[in-house]
């Protein structure tokens, strides 16, 4: 006697008409990952026109006003895109530190928070005890973007003249921080 309550599982055809689709469509979105990045291109897309665009926009001091990178005047940066939650971001940032102590002015090490809320930024700024300036964009693609930023972390290198002179996507020791600065940032 059959009992009415027992379903049959559904044959194995319904349950992986599915898998071939999945696979599919992931080497497709990994294959065009790939050629995005290899080819230099940016997840956010888009560039600034020009290097005006990337010294006037806007990003949050800890006091909340707003400031500029052109209000370093003249100054080259290396400016550092990290956030809390990205554990290459935390482990470099000693390494950043230890840079700016040894710079003495020369060129302004200067940090970018691209955390969803600003006690993210703030707690981690304390944590890890950095005193280089550290400013806050948040999840907003203005500077990110502008120097075609592709992931965290990410550093852009920004001579005197407000000219985004070279990116680098992926964590910097304090010695190959120092080369990269020598080479695109040396005064003369």
């Amino acid at each position: 006697m059959l009992d009415d309550t027992t379903t049959d599982p559904a044959p194995p055809t319904e349950r992986r008409s599915l898998l071939p689709l999945l696979v599919a469509a992931a080497a497709v979105a990994a294959v065009g990952l790939g050629a995005l990045l290899w080819g230099g291109g940016s997840l956010g897309g888009g560039e600034a026109d020009d290097a005006n665009d990337v010294l006037a926009l806007p990003l949050a001091t800890p006091d909340g006003e707003t400031i500029t990178l052109a209000d370093y005047d003249g100054t080259p940066l290396v400016v550092n895109f990290f956030a809390a939650w990205c554990a290459p971001c935390r482990s470099e940032m000693p390494e950043f530190e230890a840079v700016h102590q040894a710079l003495d002015g020369e060129v302004a090490i200067v940090g970018v928070s691209r955390d969803s809320t600003v006690g993210a930024w703030q707690g981690l700024v304390e944590e890890t005890g950095i005193t280089f300036d550290t400013l806050y964009e948040g999840q907003v693609d203005g500077l990110y973007r502008a120097v075609e930023g592709t992931f965290m972390p990410t550093t852009a290198f920004i001579d005197g003249d407000g000219e985004v002179v070279h990116v680098v996507a992926g964590t910097l020791d304090a010695e190959r921080l120092e080369e990269l600065i020598d080479t695109h940032l040396a005064a003369g």
